[in-house]
């Protein structure tokens, strides 16, 4: 950020939290943009994930003090209450390590599907769970794949997918990153539409 900064650049950041750590990523990009003494834009703001929905008052409110301190801090939003991912996004993070080959034998694995199951609906999850803070199956939505085949799937959730399927929404999202080898694109409904219409109207978006 510093060296950007002597060349007219600016700190662009899809802040490292959106979730249950956003005030403790707040305060990081106030950091970097203090030290390195640079403007600073947070991209897609928003308070994701369902136990972190009215949050987005304070979020604001602590950009306005940073901003009230000297810090030159804004940010930009979504003008909707949806977001976009990988639906392998929605599986928790040590079932991807080592690439999508290692990935797609866990989620053959019978043993270690049950265990992702249980994390998909662990609201403890120690990672930020987009299949449960997108209120689970009814909240993911297929919106692409590359997988011909598949092609039957887009627009729906997994919700009907899986009834489609005649399986736990769970095992059908699992059974759509095997065949589409994690090619398979979401909508996640992980935001609040009142977060949305606090922010929009707000000077610094």
């Amino acid at each position: 950020a510093r060296v950007a900064r002597t060349h007219g650049g600016i700190y662009i950041t899809h802040q490292r939290s959106e979730g249950n750590k956003i005030f403790e990523s707040l305060d990081e990009v106030f950091t970097i943009a203090e030290r390195a003494g640079v403007a600073a834009e947070i991209w897609h703001l928003k308070t994701a994930y369902k136990a972190n929905w009215g949050k987005m008052g304070e979020v604001l409110r602590r950009i306005e003090a940073a901003r009230a301190r000297g810090l030159r801090v804004s940010a930009n939003i979504y003008p909707y209450n949806r977001a976009s991912n990988g639906l392998d996004a929605c599986l928790p993070l040590w079932v991807r390590e080592g690439g999508v080959d290692a990935m797609i034998a866990r989620l053959k694995d019978p043993a270690q599907r049950e265990r992702i199951k249980r994390e998909m609906d662990d609201p403890n999850a120690p990672y930020e769970n987009q299949w449960y803070g997108s209120g689970g199956a009814a909240g993911v939505m297929v919106s692409s794949v590359l997988n011909p085949e598949l092609r039957k799937y887009e627009g729906l959730t997994l919700l009907e997918i899986g009834k489609a399927m005649g399986k736990d929404p769970r095992d059908a999202a699992m059974d759509l990153v095997i065949a589409d080898r994690a090619e398979t694109s979401c909508i996640i409904a992980i935001m609040d539409e009142d977060d949305v219409r606090a922010a929009l109207p707000h000077p610094l978006i």
